[in-house]
């Protein structure tokens, strides 16, 4: 395996990084990065930014906002924790999590921590949440990466994020403060983020030698992570008159809908659901369609497998309700 480190905290540059791993170094063998960032939010591909960060408190402590490609929920980062990425050449379809997820829930583990994968794509230690996960596939690669809340401001992660009501009762809990914690608070002796850093990494990794990278490298994935990852995410769009929101399997999918003589007009598709697809072509097979199962999930068919633990059929059943 191959370990790469380019020396940033900026979320932009790094995964400039993966991009560059991804699709143009040419490697045979898996890729792996070990991160930190500056405070930042993240995206995931198909959520809506109005709903999901408090913008006025990310203005005011000035937090960086940047839209990952992969699916799944907004988290926050900062200085006080990690992120992983793996980047393996496969050219499946498929999203897997467990190949990944279950190696670093292990060397939490090797630390003396009670630490467990929990659902789709989250690590618990004592019960609490300190890993998300998320996944996507780039130019005949996955990417796979993750977070890791080690000393992270657990303070400014409430507030940065302004989670769905849904996600907090469907846990059970009263607020996402009490869903975290920070994996320094339950090693069984303490130590600094470098020396956990170095541990991690030489479990998931097997060494700390970083791929040599040239200053032309260095520049293409700066080149890249600001190309891709530079624009804004407070995009406002066309108000929709229907909004249908979708709890399913594989995550949550939110429809909003505008309807012209009894057929769906326009569509914004968010949620925080994995696909191998993006949300513009998810909408473009619903438009024209009545709200009939039969119909949605005939017009949905192309999409069969490229939605993670969602399939038509199910997407079309909630619609038509």
């Amino acid at each position: 395996m191959i370990y790469a480190d380019i020396g940033s905290l900026s979320a932009m540059e790094n995964f400039g990084c993966e991009m560059y791993f991804a699709t143009e170094a040419g490697l045979s063998d898996t890729v792996f990065l070990l991160w930190s960032t500056t405070p930042t939010v993240m995206l995931g591909k198909y959520q809506n930014a109005l709903e999901e960060i408090d913008r006025a408190y990310v203005e005011k402590n000035a937090i960086a906002v940047i839209r990952r490609m992969s699916g799944g929920g907004t988290i926050y980062t900062d200085p006080g924790g990690l992120q992983f990425s793996y980047i393996v050449p496969d050219s499946s379809p498929s999203i897997d999590f467990s190949a990944f997820v279950t190696p670093v829930t292990r060397a939490l583990s090797a630390l003396g921590l009670d630490a467990a994968a929990d659902g789709r794509n989250d690590i618990l230690v004592s019960g609490k949440k300190v890993s998300g996960n998320a996944q996507y596939k780039l130019g005949g690669a996955t990417v796979h990466h993750g977070s890791l809340l080690f000393d992270t401001d657990l303070a400014a992660l409430t507030r940065a994020t302004t989670p769905k009501p849904y996600k907090i009762t469907s846990k059970s809990i009263a607020s996402v403060r009490d869903r975290v914690t920070n994996i320094r608070e339950h090693l069984p002796h303490d130590m600094p983020l470098a020396a956990f850093r170095d541990a991690l990494l030489l479990a998931l990794c097997g060494h700390t030698d970083p791929y040599p990278l040239t200053d032309d490298v260095r520049e293409r994935i700066h080149t890249l992570g600001l190309t891709h990852y530079g624009a804004s995410v407070w995009e406002t769009g066309p108000k929709y008159e229907i909004t249908k929101v979708c709890h399913l399997p594989g995550g949550t999918m939110e429809f909003a809908l505008s309807m012209k003589n009894g057929r769906i007009a326009d569509c914004r598709v968010s949620g925080d659901f994995f696909a191998s697809v993006d949300g513009g072509e998810i909408a473009s097979c619903l438009i024209g369609q009545p709200l009939s199962e039969p119909a949605l999930e005939t017009a949905l068919s192309p999409l069969s497998g490229r939605l993670f633990s969602i399939s038509p059929a199910q997407i079309a059943h909630t619609l038509a309700e």
